[in-house]
């Protein structure tokens, strides 16, 4: 059976680290919103490597890719910030709905699937889906659609960002509507998305 390729070492550090996240010395707490997740993982197992989006709420919107590479700093955009919300909103039903197992480990999802962990106060949990994800019908899909839409709007952030930078006056930061998720890169083996 094919494997992920072995991801690299800086990859599987930063990943340990926002694994390892304490709440309380983030200063975080449960609110009415949020009574149980203060941070989420999705991990999607592409052939070419593992894709991580990492959303730790009030601090963090990462993208860590295990090439290697990765895009840090989602939290300074609006638009990014409102869909990592709603990203942890939408886990918080997940775990209210006892939908995510609680785990001391942490393995890399398998190739071409997708695993969540999400960084609740009472400890970590996980789920991993059972068959292709990105079909509608899958009880995770409404987790993977809002993870997907936070990637979106990193990468239209980034792409004002660029255009902001080469000069273009007309570019400005919106949030309005993300891509499609499914351009964004469905966990299977057709995916539209390359992690490099």
């Amino acid at each position: 059976m094919p494997k992920l390729p072995k991801p690299a070492e800086n990859y599987e550090t930063l990943r340990q680290q926002m694994l390892s996240l304490n709440w309380r010395k983030l200063g975080l707490q449960p609110t009415e919103k949020n009574p149980h997740v203060w941070g989420l993982l999705m991990e999607i197992g592409y052939p070419q490597a593992v894709v991580t989006l990492v959303v730790i709420n009030q601090h963090n919107v990462s993208l860590f890719f295990g090439t290697g590479g990765g895009v840090v700093g989602g939290e300074k955009h609006e638009a990014v910030r409102m869909k990592a919300e709603e990203f942890l909103l939408t886990a918080d039903t997940f775990v209210r709905g006892k939908k995510l197992n609680p785990t001391k480990h942490f393995p890399l999802p398998e190739l071409n699937r997708v695993r969540f962990y999400a960084l609740t106060f009472d400890g970590p949990m996980t789920v991993q889906d059972n068959r292709n994800i990105s079909d509608e019908t899958h009880e995770l899909f409404p987790l993977f659609r809002s993870g997907h839409e936070v990637i979106a709007a990193m990468r239209m952030a980034d792409e004002v960002a660029q255009s902001q930078a080469s000069g273009n006056p007309e570019a400005e930061e919106t949030s309005g509507p993300p891509q499609d998720p499914d351009d964004a890169g469905p966990a299977d083996a057709s995916a539209k998305s390359d992690p490099e």
